[in-house]
Order: structure tokens, then sequence, then C-alpha cells
């Protein structure tokens, strides 16, 4: 069984860096879901650079396809309030899950912080900005105040401008 089997990730990244992260999250059996633009999907899908052209003209440019190996795909268009109402049915799935699985902890980890608790409180920030209703989930409540009420992360929202 690998690390991550049974961990969904929902990935809305394009380019490099983050198709190549979740790619990583992937190999360690994360359930990896690309959500791609109508008929165009990620731009990396029809870059030249490096590619045979027929692997290219048909989406999957050999610079495309490493980064999202291992990976499902959803054809989502974000811009329409059919695609946004999806995309964020989905993200509240996933932090229902986060929520089972904080019951009992302190962080994601156990007792201790991790980067991993880094990375869900900044992406966790988005949620209502998007119009993700997450005031419900009593345990990613709970964390979001433990992760606020840290000094570092005070110190870091203030030089970002977020804190007063």
């Amino acid at each position: 069984m690998q690390p991550l089997s049974g961990i969904r990730v929902i990935d809305v990244s394009r380019v490099v860096a983050g198709p190549f992260c979740t790619f990583r999250l992937a190999l360690q059996g994360a359930d990896v879901i690309k959500i791609e633009m109508p008929g165009k999907g990620d731009p990396v899908r029809w870059s030249p650079a490096g590619s045979d052209t027929h692997y290219r003209t048909r989406g999957m440019a050999t610079n495309y396809m490493p980064q999202n190996s291992n990976k499902r795909s959803l054809t989502l268009d974000l811009k329409n309030e059919e695609g946004k109402a999806v995309f964020r049915q989905r993200l509240r799935n996933r932090y229902t899950y986060l929520n089972e699985q904080l019951e009992g902890k302190a962080f994601l980890m156990g007792d201790s912080f991790s980067v991993p608790d880094a990375y869900l409180f900044t992406v966790t920030n988005w949620a209502p900005r998007v119009g993700v209703e997450i005031t419900d989930l009593a345990n990613v409540q709970a964390f979001m105040a433990r992760m606020a009420a840290r000094p570092a992360v005070q110190a870091a929202m203030k030089a970002e401008g977020l804190l007063k």
C-alpha cells in the first residue's frame, strides 16, 4: 500500500510546477483529478518544446505526459456557474473528508506541525473566496484557529498584508 492511497487531490494547477507537485502525490498513491478547460486542457498539452508532432497534435506533448501521468482528468468550465457549482461541491467533499481526518488531531500528521499543515492553512484560506462553505466543519475550523494563532503564521500574514 502506498502512503497516500485513499487520498483524493483536486488539481487545478497548470504549466509546470503545480502539475509536477501533484504528479509526485500521484506517485505516492493519491487519486489526483486534474481539472482542465473544455477544448483546451492544460496549455502544456500543445507545447512544441521537445515534442513529437504525432503526440503534440493530439494534445499529449512530451513535456505534458511526464507531469500528468497517473492522474485522472475532468473537463470542467470554471467560467460558467454550472462548472463552478460542480467544482465547489468537489472541494466541499474534500473538506468533509478532511474534517473527519482531523478528528482528535491537532495537525494533519498528528500532534506536531508539519509542512502539509502550512499548505492546508494557505489553501483553506481561499475556500470562502471561491464560495466553498466550510464554517460548519468543526475540526477544520479548530485547525484553522490553531494555525492562525501561531506567531510565525501571524508574522507571515502581516508581511503579506493579510493582517493589520
